[in-house]
């Protein structure tokens, strides 16, 4: 578990706790996702305290939550590895309905580039998305990524297999 806190303007980024977990599992659920499959069937709490279990159990994952008054705007779950060039890799960044298009998800992803950069001397990032994906993959490219890899098959979304787009970004 990689714990950190940040905060800029009236933006407030921090580690998801337990006591997060109903209240965000309900956010996510509020959220119109960009992709069309989601829509189908609202995450599980099973399923969502899976994925918070692996960022607990584990050192390098990050499981961040970003408020505006007080209130839920997105979240943002990660993997810090430090290997021969250390990187943050992002598994997941959505930003809530409200807010997306309005510049708010760059400002948001930036600063928390910047935080890894300074702070861990990360200089490289990648972001994967999967098939189908348009929004996401035009956020992606917006924000200076570039597609170096696609894992066929990687996600099964009733039962039907997708690929996963690898994206990179470096900053020197």
């Amino acid at each position: 578990m990689f714990v950190m806190e940040l905060q800029f303007d009236d933006i407030k980024i921090s580690s998801i706790d337990k006591e997060d977990l109903i209240t965000i599992q309900q956010w996510i659920n509020s959220q119109e996702d960009i992709d069309e499959s989601f829509n189908k069937r609202p995450l599980p709490f099973e399923d969502f305290f899976e994925r918070f279990l692996e960022y607990y159990m584990s050192d390098n994952e990050l499981f961040l939550k970003m408020e505006k008054n007080n209130n839920i705007i997105g979240i943002f779950k990660g993997r810090v590895e430090f290997k021969k060039d250390s990187e943050l890799i992002i598994w997941y960044f959505m930003i809530d309905k409200d807010y997306r298009k309005s510049g708010l998800g760059t400002k948001i992803l930036n600063s928390i580039l910047h935080y890894f950069s300074q702070n861990l001397s990360i200089n490289y990032f990648s972001a994967v998305v999967m098939e189908g994906n348009k929004e996401g993959l035009n956020f992606w490219n917006y924000n200076g990524f570039k597609a170096i890899r696609v894992a066929k098959d990687f996600f099964q979304i009733e039962k039907e297999p997708k690929d996963m787009i690898v994206l990179q970004k470096s900053i020197s």
